[in-house]
């Protein structure tokens, strides 16, 4: 069985009108669908607790700690000494461009 979602134009309502048709919906629907919406509202609050500022290529939520602890890690390899100075760089991407 699969759900159809249908988009049903209505004059606006506030929050509160929102919440109690909502509310009257859900009294209204069975098990499996409450588990549907369940999901859905969890994943909202979430993703709500933290700041989404991008995503990955495959679709995953990039959070403001997911890039802090990015910036963590490249700076703790920076004071390792685990990168290439600007002049290493652009002898690299000399050869690059004479690569055809």
């Amino acid at each position: 069985m699969s759900t159809i979602l249908i988009y049903k134009k209505t004059n606006p309502m506030s929050t509160v009108e929102l919440r109690s048709r909502i509310d009257d919906f859900l009294n209204q629907v069975d098990e499996n669908f409450l588990k549907v919406v369940h999901a859905m509202l969890e994943t909202q609050i979430e993703n709500q607790a933290e700041e989404i500022v991008g995503y990955r290529p495959g679709g995953g939520a990039i959070t403001v700690s997911d890039l802090e602890e990015s910036i963590r890690i490249s700076e703790e390899q920076i004071a390792r000494g685990e990168c290439y100075t600007i002049e290493e760089v652009r002898k690299a991407a000399e050869g690059w461009l004479s690569t055809k």
